[in-house]
Protein backbone atom coordinates (compact mmCIF):
# COMPACT_ATOMS: atom_id res chain seq x y z
CA UNK A 1 0.00 0.00 0.00
CA UNK A 2 0.78 3.53 -0.46
CA UNK A 3 0.45 7.35 0.17
CA UNK A 4 1.03 9.71 -2.46
CA UNK A 5 -0.07 13.33 -2.67
CA UNK A 6 0.88 14.27 -6.20
CA UNK A 7 1.37 18.13 -5.97
CA UNK A 8 4.61 19.04 -6.05
CA UNK A 9 7.93 17.05 -6.07
CA UNK A 10 8.30 18.24 -2.48
CA UNK A 11 5.17 16.69 -1.22
CA UNK A 12 6.26 13.34 -3.20
CA UNK A 13 9.25 13.12 -1.40
CA UNK A 14 7.90 13.98 2.20
CA UNK A 15 5.11 11.66 1.06
CA UNK A 16 5.12 7.89 2.40
CA UNK A 17 5.98 5.91 -0.32
CA UNK A 18 5.69 1.53 0.90
CA UNK A 19 5.83 0.19 -2.79
CA UNK A 20 8.86 2.36 -4.91
CA UNK A 21 7.86 0.55 -8.08
CA UNK A 22 4.32 2.28 -7.93
CA UNK A 23 5.68 5.44 -7.88
CA UNK A 24 7.95 4.67 -11.08
CA UNK A 25 5.14 3.06 -13.12
CA UNK A 26 2.35 6.52 -12.03
CA UNK A 27 5.86 8.56 -13.50
CA UNK A 28 5.69 6.60 -16.67
CA UNK A 29 2.30 6.60 -17.44
CA UNK A 30 2.37 10.57 -16.78
CA UNK A 31 5.47 11.05 -19.30
CA UNK A 32 3.50 8.69 -21.77
CA UNK A 33 0.15 10.45 -21.28
CA UNK A 34 2.00 13.76 -22.11
CA UNK A 35 3.67 12.87 -24.96
CA UNK A 36 1.09 11.51 -26.36
CA UNK A 37 -0.78 14.73 -25.82
CA UNK A 38 2.35 16.64 -27.12
CA UNK A 39 1.68 13.99 -30.48
CA UNK A 40 -1.91 14.33 -31.06
CA UNK A 41 -1.20 18.34 -31.13
CA UNK A 42 1.36 17.93 -33.73
CA UNK A 43 -0.96 16.02 -35.65
CA UNK A 44 -3.72 17.88 -36.05
CA UNK A 45 -3.96 19.24 -39.03
CA UNK A 46 -4.45 23.15 -39.59
CA UNK A 47 -6.65 24.71 -42.58
CA UNK A 48 -6.64 28.25 -43.31
CA UNK A 49 -10.06 29.38 -44.23
CA UNK A 50 -9.96 32.91 -46.57
CA UNK A 51 -13.60 34.00 -46.96
CA UNK A 52 -14.71 38.07 -46.58
CA UNK A 53 -18.11 37.34 -45.18
CA UNK A 54 -17.42 36.39 -41.40
CA UNK A 55 -20.49 33.83 -40.44
CA UNK A 56 -19.11 31.97 -43.31
CA UNK A 57 -15.64 31.32 -42.00
CA UNK A 58 -17.07 31.20 -38.47
CA UNK A 59 -19.63 28.13 -39.74
CA UNK A 60 -16.77 26.66 -41.58
CA UNK A 61 -14.44 26.88 -39.10
CA UNK A 62 -16.22 25.40 -36.23
CA UNK A 63 -17.49 22.47 -38.35
CA UNK A 64 -13.40 22.01 -39.17
CA UNK A 65 -13.05 21.73 -35.63
CA UNK A 66 -15.74 19.65 -34.68
CA UNK A 67 -14.14 16.90 -37.21
CA UNK A 68 -10.33 17.30 -35.25
CA UNK A 69 -9.09 19.61 -37.49
CA UNK A 70 -7.62 23.42 -36.65
CA UNK A 71 -8.99 26.10 -38.37
CA UNK A 72 -7.84 29.33 -39.14
CA UNK A 73 -9.84 32.41 -40.68
CA UNK A 74 -8.80 34.84 -42.79
CA UNK A 75 -10.64 37.64 -43.82
CA UNK A 76 -8.47 38.89 -46.78
CA UNK A 77 -5.62 37.86 -48.72
CA UNK A 78 -3.30 40.42 -46.41
CA UNK A 79 -4.50 38.09 -43.69
CA UNK A 80 -3.97 34.73 -45.28
CA UNK A 81 -0.53 35.71 -46.40
CA UNK A 82 0.36 37.07 -43.54
CA UNK A 83 -0.63 33.58 -41.97
CA UNK A 84 1.32 31.88 -44.50
CA UNK A 85 4.45 33.42 -43.55
CA UNK A 86 4.65 32.41 -39.79
CA UNK A 87 2.44 28.81 -40.02
CA UNK A 88 2.52 25.77 -42.11
CA UNK A 89 -1.25 24.85 -43.24
CA UNK A 90 -2.07 21.41 -44.69
CA UNK A 91 -4.73 23.34 -46.87
CA UNK A 92 -6.34 26.24 -47.53
CA UNK A 93 -10.02 26.99 -48.97
CA UNK A 94 -10.39 30.08 -50.17
CA UNK A 95 -13.72 31.79 -51.51
CA UNK A 96 -13.14 32.84 -55.39
CA UNK A 97 -15.38 36.76 -54.58
CA UNK A 98 -13.10 38.05 -51.46
CA UNK A 99 -14.92 41.14 -51.60
CA UNK A 100 -13.22 44.35 -53.09
CA UNK A 101 -9.97 41.57 -53.66
CA UNK A 102 -10.33 38.87 -55.89
CA UNK A 103 -9.71 34.82 -54.51
CA UNK A 104 -8.03 34.09 -57.82
CA UNK A 105 -5.03 36.73 -57.06
CA UNK A 106 -4.87 35.42 -53.63
CA UNK A 107 -4.56 31.74 -55.35
CA UNK A 108 -1.43 33.49 -57.59
CA UNK A 109 0.21 34.94 -54.81
CA UNK A 110 0.16 31.94 -52.24
CA UNK A 111 1.19 29.83 -55.54
CA UNK A 112 4.29 31.94 -56.06
CA UNK A 113 5.87 30.64 -52.56
CA UNK A 114 3.82 27.66 -51.42
CA UNK A 115 2.72 24.37 -52.75
CA UNK A 116 0.00 23.45 -50.09
CA UNK A 117 -3.10 22.51 -51.24
CA UNK A 118 -5.99 24.77 -52.10
CA UNK A 119 -9.80 24.54 -52.54
CA UNK A 120 -11.41 27.49 -54.30
CA UNK A 121 -14.65 28.09 -52.55
CA UNK A 122 -17.77 30.03 -55.02
CA UNK A 123 -21.24 30.86 -54.05
CA UNK A 124 -21.55 31.45 -57.95
CA UNK A 125 -22.25 28.76 -60.88
CA UNK A 126 -19.28 26.42 -60.86
CA UNK A 127 -19.07 25.24 -64.56
CA UNK A 128 -16.22 23.34 -66.85
CA UNK A 129 -14.35 26.70 -67.06
CA UNK A 130 -14.12 27.75 -63.22
CA UNK A 131 -12.80 24.20 -62.68
CA UNK A 132 -10.42 24.81 -65.71
CA UNK A 133 -9.28 28.00 -64.75
CA UNK A 134 -9.09 26.69 -60.56
CA UNK A 135 -6.91 24.02 -61.71
CA UNK A 136 -4.83 26.20 -64.11
CA UNK A 137 -3.77 28.57 -60.98
CA UNK A 138 -2.64 25.45 -59.10
CA UNK A 139 -6.42 24.84 -56.98
CA UNK A 140 -6.88 20.95 -56.70
CA UNK A 141 -10.75 21.43 -56.38
CA UNK A 142 -13.52 23.80 -56.28
CA UNK A 143 -16.26 23.80 -53.72
CA UNK A 144 -20.05 25.32 -55.04
CA UNK A 145 -21.46 27.32 -52.22
CA UNK A 146 -23.64 26.88 -50.08
CA UNK A 147 -22.61 22.95 -49.28
CA UNK A 148 -23.22 21.19 -46.10
CA UNK A 149 -20.68 19.80 -43.19
CA UNK A 150 -20.42 16.59 -45.56
CA UNK A 151 -19.37 18.30 -48.71
CA UNK A 152 -17.02 20.22 -46.87
CA UNK A 153 -15.52 17.30 -44.64
CA UNK A 154 -15.16 14.96 -48.36
CA UNK A 155 -13.54 17.76 -49.81
CA UNK A 156 -10.91 18.48 -47.39
CA UNK A 157 -10.25 14.60 -46.45
CA UNK A 158 -9.83 14.16 -50.42
CA UNK A 159 -7.32 17.23 -50.88
CA UNK A 160 -5.14 15.58 -47.19
CA UNK A 161 -5.30 12.11 -48.47
CA UNK A 162 -3.59 13.12 -51.88
CA UNK A 163 -1.38 15.95 -50.00
CA UNK A 164 2.30 14.63 -50.27
CA UNK A 165 4.28 14.30 -46.99
CA UNK A 166 5.96 17.79 -45.64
Amino acid sequence: MMTVVWKTPQTLAASKVVNVRSVTFISIVILVTLSYIVNQAQAMQRILVVDDEHYVRDVIARTLKMHGLAALPACSTQEALAALAGQQFDAILIDIVLGPENGWETLRQIRQSNNVPIVMMSGVCVDDDIRLDAEKLGAQDVLPKPFTADQLMNCIARLLESKPDR
